[in-house]
């Protein structure tokens, strides 16, 4: 595992008297080191996925890939939002079948920026660990 700067540092064609200017992109990854081991369908579920909320530009998917390798399921949650506390209504954890997964979370930002020669946006996407889980009904 690499450890993550913080910001994405780039170069952008600026004007051609300038040639390239230098961009950075903040970007807070998702943890999942309290993503919790059991689930249930029955109860509405939360738990820290980061240290910020999501800005309006970003997503995080919570992604159930069963251990059998059948159909994933997905939960997205779209920013903004005002802790990095996630919570997954009972209504959603339903769509996830009881049975063993291996979780984990994908953070997407969309960062558009421009100078006077290039309009650009920037798709980052962010994969956190899996962790072992079991969903119950």
């Amino acid at each position: 595992t690499l450890p993550f700067p913080g910001k994405l540092s780039i170069s952008i064609p600026c004007s051609a008297a300038e040639g390239l200017c230098p961009k950075e992109i903040p970007f807070t990854p998702p943890s999942a080191d309290s993503i919790p081991t059991v689930f249930s369908q029955s109860k509405t579920l939360s738990f820290l996925a980061g240290s910020t909320g999501l800005l309006k530009a970003e997503n995080l998917i919570v992604f159930f890939e069963p251990d059998d390798r059948s159909a994933p399921t997905r939960i997205t949650l779209q920013g903004p939002t005002q802790s990095g506390l996630v919570t997954l209504p009972k209504k959603a954890l339903l769509d996830v079948a009881p049975g063993k997964y291996q979780v984990y979370m994908i953070k997407q930002q969309l960062h558009k920026d421009s100078t006077a020669l290039v309009q650009a946006s920037f798709q980052t996407e962010y994969f956190t660990r899996s962790i072992a889980v079991t969903v119950n009904k």
